[in-house]
């Protein structure tokens, strides 16, 4: 699962400055936060998160301006 949802942010171009996993298997939860990222290549990433057999939902995303 780790795989496939980090290719979606290397395929779009935003790149992840931490990551953390809460849980094993199934009722794992990943937590990703990324450097700053173009609005447009977050959304892609979104929409392809979806499309992911390996991921059962997309919690929320949390949105930063500044550092």
């Amino acid at each position: 699962m780790l795989h496939a949802v980090t290719g979606v942010f290397a395929r779009n171009k935003v790149s992840i400055r931490a990551a953390e996993q809460d849980g094993i298997g199934s009722d794992a939860r990943l937590v990703f936060l990324t450097h700053e990222a173009r609005t447009a290549d977050m959304r892609a990433c979104l929409d392809e998160f979806q499309r992911l057999d390996v991921v059962s939902k997309v919690g929320g995303v949390i949105r930063i301006i500044g550092s």
